[in-house]
């Protein structure tokens, strides 16, 4: 197949450095964030075969042993701003923008920390397909699902790098059209309440991902977790929520709004005598890090998480300071879908397994592991579907 020019729009800041400290758009990434969301996809019928998975995926995006067969070009690298307060970084919104930015991007007294490609910046996305359907439709899928829950480079989990498809140029595999690649308006998202291939055309893409799975010796079910919590984000009628909340504005007011609830959310504890603002902590300060309980609720939307003086709380393996320190990803996912003036918040979690075995989660003070504590399975599921249905209602949610 000849290749076929997708063009992109920056919807959130994308924050993307290379390997080389470039700021701009690059494939890797965007491969990455493609990779993720095919396994989500295919997942959702191969279930914890994780070597058929591999399998099935190296169809489409290739292996140690073989290249891929889809081909991903951008000809043209973007120019990134380098300010360190832009204007969606003034006033108000600063502090809660700023929030779901995280440490590692931005700092309240300098900025940010690293440079990022502004909202509405397009580019130019070249793809060039294998004649095999299949795998054409469901590197397409994966695409299209990346641009439509996910995003690229930094924080996507957060609301940023969220990236659109707004035209095409070239040949597309069926079940692809011009109209259908296209990233969907906010009507889109209406009424989800679920993550699921519900969508007529992601239902013939999954037909073909069954085909593919069959020919590669996989097993295949309409139903393959069962009761059992997916091991790896999947697409799932149980074990995934979603909702849009109900108000319209800027992608800037949105998050700007969604930091302070999620702020408040997490820290749902008065604290007056707090040096900072909001006076507010969370209840595990007292509770669990100076306290008696070993119930670490809080752990369930993210590890590591840190605390003054030294204090943090990280999933481990292994015992005193050998211990091998995890990253364990947050299980909600805030996402900022429509354009312009009218955007709202998309809430969504992958309620999958948390914790590995093997795995535990410690207390640690100054670089010695300390207390151990639980993370609860009930608490993803428990604190994810608070902060959805509170975002479905356009209510401010509370975990107390």
């Amino acid at each position: 197949m000849t290749w076929t020019t997708l063009r992109l729009r920056v919807a959130t800041p994308l924050f993307n450095d290379s390997a080389g400290g470039r700021a701009g758009v690059w494939v890797p990434s965007i491969r990455g964030a493609m990779r993720f969301w095919f396994r989500a996809l295919v997942g959702a019928v191969i279930g914890p075969d994780l070597d058929g998975l591999h399998r099935v995926e190296a169809r489409v995006f290739g292996s140690t042993e073989q290249s891929s067969p889809v081909r991903l070009r951008i000809p043209e690298i973007l120019t990134p701003a380098a300010h360190a307060w832009p204007g969606w970084l003034n006033g108000h919104q600063a502090q809660w923008i700023g929030y779901l930015l995280g440490q590692g991007l931005y700092h309240p007294h300098r900025g940010l920390r690293r440079r990022y490609i502004d909202v509405g910046a397009e580019f130019d996305l070249l793809v060039r397909l294998p004649d095999e359907e299949e795998v054409a439709a469901g590197a397409l899928a994966a695409l299209w699902l990346t641009c439509t829950y996910g995003g690229i480079g930094a924080r996507v989990r957060r609301g940023f790098g969220g990236v659109r498809i707004v035209g095409v140029d070239g040949d597309l595999p069926q079940p692809w059209t011009a109209e259908t690649i296209v990233t969907p308006g906010i009507e889109r998202y209406a009424n989800i309440a679920r993550l699921w291939p519900g969508d007529p055309v992601l239902g013939r893409c999954m037909s073909h991902l069954v085909a593919m799975a069959r020919a590669a010796g996989v097993s295949v079910s309409a139903d393959p977790w069962g009761d059992r919590p997916p091991t790896y984000p999947v697409f799932s009628r149980r074990y995934t929520a979603a909702a849009l909340a109900p108000d319209d504005g800027t992608w800037t007011t949105i998050l700007a709004r969604a930091g302070e609830d999620l702020r408040h959310f997490r820290a749902s504890q008065d604290y007056p005598d707090a040096g900072y603002h909001p006076p507010i902590k969370t209840p595990e300060w007292e509770s669990v890090i100076h306290g008696d309980s070993d119930h670490f609720a809080l752990g369930a939307l993210g590890l590591p998480i840190g605390y003054q003086h030294g204090f943090f709380v990280h999933a481990d393996r292994g015992a005193s300071h050998q211990a091998e320190k995890l990253r364990r990803a947050s299980p909600l996912w805030l996402r900022v879908v429509g354009d312009g003036n009218r955007c709202r918040l998309l809430s969504f979690a992958f309620q999958g397994e948390f914790l590995p075995d093997g795995v535990g989660v410690h207390v640690w003070h100054h670089g010695q592991q300390r207390k151990n504590v639980t993370v609860k399975q009930d608490d993803v599921v428990t604190l994810t579907k608070r902060w959805i249905e509170a975002m479905r209602t356009g209510e401010a949610p509370d975990r107390t």
